[in-house]
């Protein structure tokens, strides 16, 4: 109950994200969950004595409202930057925030066999390390203006699904095999991590691109 009433409070974040920064919202949100969700950890993993029954219901609602900050950080962006495929990219960030559960407990069991310190442990740490990488990467751009930069986007989101619909088919046939080896658990979770990280050739396929653009337009110019 106390971690939905930190997503309740969800609001602030709505409102905050016409008044600050991306970076802000994302430096909020994993300072929230470093905080909250490592005090949990703290606790659970008996490194300091329990604390009273209110003390620990602050703590799981600072973690449950940590998600809203970056949810609307990264949503608000990405809908600015990408205003004709505000659908795609709805979907795909709706799609990873389920996912992203189901994910956390996948990669925990494969490669700490179902530990709940360590599964604390992740989510206090994982989403404030990739919040402080998103801070430098995260920003508004222009929204695409012609046709040809609108159908390059929905090539990139397409790919994007791609990769969304295998990591639901693995994690299927993960969760579905009877007592999975140590050896097939660590090869489900390099492959899943690959795979979340795949997208990353995203922008540098874009980068590559535009160089290549640029030196083909820049010998036409000597010609």
């Amino acid at each position: 109950v106390a971690k939905d009433v930190g997503k309740a409070f969800g609001l602030l974040a709505g409102l905050a994200s016409d008044r600050f920064s991306t970076p802000v919202l994302l430096l909020i949100g994993s300072i929230e969950g470093l905080i909250g969700y490592g005090v949990q950890w703290l606790v659970v993993s008996g490194r300091i004595s329990p604390l009273p029954y209110w003390q620990m219901c602050v703590f799981l609602c600072l973690g449950g409202n940590s998600t809203t900050w970056m949810n609307t950080s990264v949503l608000v962006t990405c809908i600015r930057n990408f205003r004709r495929n505000r659908g795609p990219v709805s979907w795909i960030l709706k799609g990873f925030v389920g996912l992203s559960t189901a994910i956390f407990t996948d990669l925990c069991s494969a490669f700490f066999s179902d530990d709940p310190t360590t599964f604390l442990l992740m989510l206090a740490l994982v989403p404030f390390f990739v919040c402080l990488a998103a801070v430098f990467f995260l920003r508004e751009i222009p929204p695409a203006t012609i046709m040809a930069e609108e159908k390059e986007e929905g090539k990139y989101f397409s790919a994007f699904n791609v990769v969304a619909v295998v990591v639901v088919f693995l994690q299927l046939a993960y969760d579905f095999t009877p007592n999975p080896t140590r050896g097939h658990s660590l090869g489900f979770g390099i492959t899943l991590l690959v795979l979340l990280a795949s997208p990353l050739a995203v922008p540098v396929h874009k980068l590559v691109n535009g160089l290549r653009i640029a030196a083909a337009e820049a010998d036409i110019e000597r010609v």
